[in-house]
């Protein structure tokens, strides 16, 4: 009796462990399958939460540049604003900026004038600054862009008139760039050039190299300042004017070398000077018996160019080799000037010179 009750119950035994081992197994699979869901999510959610995030999305930014993903770096940096270089210039500076740099232990330093629409932060690493980073979140809050700023060389454009469109490295410059309107030239700035001409004046960063400034009115040409980052943007003169203009740079400039080199006399140079400028109060006082005597002098290879007319003035400049001789010896100077003229009682007079580099 005992053992067909043992035997009874071992058989339910059997029938029932079955059932409940796949029973314990589906829970498994469904724990399983809903364990790999919520840590998809969260993956997901945390990847968006970074990418979200300012800090996040730099993390991202340098990922890119320790995988050398440059064409969606340089893709990415046109949404924080206008990308200026060209692509391979870019990747360059970027490739050396951050080369043997363990980018993994970056730092950030939010600045304090970053404002609603960039912000700014500086890149640390063991303490020491490595770059400046600008961030523009986007428009539907899901990310910030990145990119590195570049912060050797910024320039202006300035408009003495309005020409229908001017580009700098083939980018179209608009309103975006607007710095000031209606603000003294830096053309005269410190000059002490009465009446000076207002321009409006247009500011542009993040270029790797020099620019291409370039205009498509036929009218307008650009000048860039022989001394410094502007550019200027004028009137193109009429033929007539341009030969008079040209007449006028040539005998300024090379009065002013033989002045220089006691070939002129004071009185000679002070006629073509603008009274009561910087320029003429220094030329004033300026000494010139250091010169050696010599024999004769001569202005070879001659050219004018990048002549801008604006109201009420111009700026032209030279460049020639100015060769001195003396006895056999014979002694060459190359010399660039930009010069600015003022019309004052219908004479046009020098009210600056400015001396470039060969």
């Amino acid at each position: 009796m005992d053992r067909q009750v043992k035997n009874k119950h071992y058989n339910q035994r059997k029938k029932v462990e079955p059932t409940f081992y796949r029973y314990l197994i589906f829970v498994f699979i469904i724990t399983m399958i809903a364990g790999f869901c919520v840590l998809g999510f969260l993956y997901t959610w945390l990847e968006n939460y970074e990418k979200s995030s300012a800090e996040g999305s730099m993390n991202i930014y340098f990922d890119n540049i320790q995988a050398g993903n440059y064409e969606e770096i340089y893709e990415e940096s046109k949404n924080v604003f206008y990308q200026l270089n060209d692509y391979e210039t870019y990747t360059n500076y970027l490739t050396n900026k951050y080369a043997d740099m363990d980018l993994d232990k970056a730092g950030y330093i939010k600045l304090g004038y970053s404002n609603e629409e960039f912000s700014y932060y500086d890149v640390v690493i063991d303490g020491d600054y490595i770059s400046t980073l600008q961030l523009k979140q986007a428009e539907d809050e899901s990310r910030y862009y990145v990119r590195t700023m570049i912060n050797d060389y910024s320039f202006s454009v300035e408009y003495f008139n309005e020409p229908t469109e001017v580009y700098i490295n083939d980018v179209l410059i608009n309103d975006d760039f607007l710095a000031a309107k209606d603000i003294e030239s830096t053309l005269t700035e410190g000059t002490n050039y009465p009446e000076p001409p207002m321009v409006n004046r247009y500011f542009f960063d993040n270029v790797i190299n020099t620019p291409v400034v370039t205009t498509n009115d036929p009218n307008s040409i650009v000048v860039s300042d022989i001394g410094g980052t502007s550019f200027y943007v004028g009137n193109k003169p009429n033929n007539e004017n341009l030969t008079i203009f040209e007449e006028l740079i040539y005998n300024a400039a090379t009065t002013y070398c033989k002045y220089i080199t006691k070939d002129a006399m004071y009185y000679q140079i002070r006629n073509l000077l603008l009274p009561n400028t910087t320029f003429a109060e220094a030329l004033s006082t300026f000494e010139n018996t250091w010169f050696t005597d010599h024999d004769s002098i001569s202005f070879e290879n001659v050219e004018i160019f990048d002549v801008m007319e604006f109201e009420g003035g111009f700026i032209g400049s030279i460049k020639f080799d100015y060769v001195v001789e003396a006895h056999d010896v014979s002694q060459t100077y190359s010399s660039t000037y930009q010069l600015t003229f003022k019309n004052q009682n219908d004479r046009y007079l020098v009210s600056n010179l400015k001396i470039g580099n060969q």
